[in-house]
């Protein structure tokens, strides 16, 4: 039976996602459940003590760019369907099975998955904040689906076992994994086998997580998987490099300073890095800050440009242009827009992500700002 539960909200460092979410499910809470670190805010609606939908600020962390990531559809079908979505005013969810591109029960797997290791992910959270507003979730426009807190948190329970096996296999991220020859008696996948490959050549536990494409737990998972087996074989790092804790004090240090002296790009990149290194209040605040002043500095430039924003000569081909979908999509919404500050102000991916993609996309060249010919003086010509 749902409980009333009033607002709550502060820092995870007193009170964890760990003791947090056995709560809700107790309450059978129905309400939005948001957790920030650093940067990055995920957003989930709780309705009778589950997760029935669940966002990111975080661009990689989109449904279409996740789809892309798990192999469940191409770059261009994301890409073409985000262009629908918008067209058609439908979701995602509901786009790739009209086009053909994916059945519902595969988005249907793809919305669990997604709500699965956004949540999951956070328990690992030391530092940050959540706020949790008790009330009614809007009413799904696209595929129902739901999963219980109380499963939610018997799984992260026993992936929390697999981490400290994880932490104890590969005590360092620049721990070298050396191929073993022989026959193992085990089938290995074509992607692990690329693996295998590189690391006849030398290969840090850190290259091998950024090659797998579907989230850190499960590329743990899979080098574990391909140690037990005996393909890999684990060779501690003989250079002990600086602590995470000591190289983010040092960044989040330096981008003070960046900040002060008005160089808020550099400023953004390095505290970004330090709140991923000791997630902290401070390195929120800088973080904060320098994003807040990157943003205003970025507006000021780009969106008081003259003329009509217009995909560039050597970009109208874009199937050319190696971009993620979220980034393709955000290209097509510019093109000829007469009003680029609210397109900017509705991107998806966030108004800064949005100004910094707009930024790199003049710089290459991928878009041009053009004076647009009245349509009297056109006809006259």
């Amino acid at each position: 039976m749902e409980r009333d539960l009033r607002s709550l909200g502060g820092e995870l460092e007193s009170y964890p996602v760990l003791e947090l979410v056995p709560l809700l499910a107790e309450r059978q809470a129905t309400g939005l459940l948001t957790l920030e670190r650093g940067a990055l805010r995920r957003s989930f609606d709780l309705s009778k003590g589950a997760v029935v939908r669940a966002s990111s600020s975080e661009p990689r962390e989109y449904l279409g760019q996740m789809m892309v990531d798990y192999g469940m559809v191409s770059s261009h079908e994301a890409a073409s369907a985000f262009w629908d979505q918008e067209a058609k005013r439908v979701l995602l969810g509901k786009v790739l099975p009209m086009r053909g591109a994916l059945d519902e029960p595969r988005v249907r797997e793809a919305l669990l998955l997604k709500i699965r290791e956004s949540l999951l992910d956070c328990y690992r959270w030391t530092h940050g904040t959540y706020l949790f507003e008790p009330g009614e979730v809007a009413e799904a426009r696209g595929l129902e689906v739901a999963v219980r807190l109380s499963e939610l948190h018997r799984e992260a329970l026993h992936r929390a076992r697999e981490w400290r096996r994880f932490r104890k296999l590969f005590p360092s991220p620049e721990a070298k994994l050396l191929a073993v020859d022989g026959k193992h008696g085990h089938a290995v996948q074509p992607d692990e086998e690329i693996i295998v490959e590189l690391a006849r050549e030398g290969l840090t536990v850190r290259k091998a997580l950024d090659a797998f494409r579907d989230g850190e737990y499960r590329a743990y998972r899979r080098l574990a998987g391909l140690v037990d087996k005996g393909f890999l074989e684990v060779v501690p790092a003989q250079d002990v490099p600086p602590s995470d804790r000591e190289l983010a004090r040092d960044r989040l240090e330096l981008a003070k300073r960046l900040l002060a002296i008005g160089r808020p790009a550099e400023a953004v990149t390095l505290a970004t890095l330090a709140s991923a290194g000791m997630p902290s209040r401070v390195a929120s605040v800088v973080l904060r800050d320098a994003r807040v002043e990157l943003a205003l500095r970025l507006a000021d430039e780009l969106l008081s440009a003259e003329g009509v924003p217009h995909i560039g000569p050597d970009a109208h081909e874009l199937g050319r242009l190696d971009l993620p979908p979220a980034e393709r999509y955000l290209l097509l919404r510019i093109d000829q827009t007469h009003n680029l500050r609210q397109t900017v102000r509705e991107a998806p991916m966030g108004e800064l992500e949005a100004l910094r993609i707009l930024q790199r996309f003049v710089e290459e060249g991928i878009l041009v700002f053009r004076e647009e010919v009245p349509a009297k003086r056109a006809a006259a010509k």
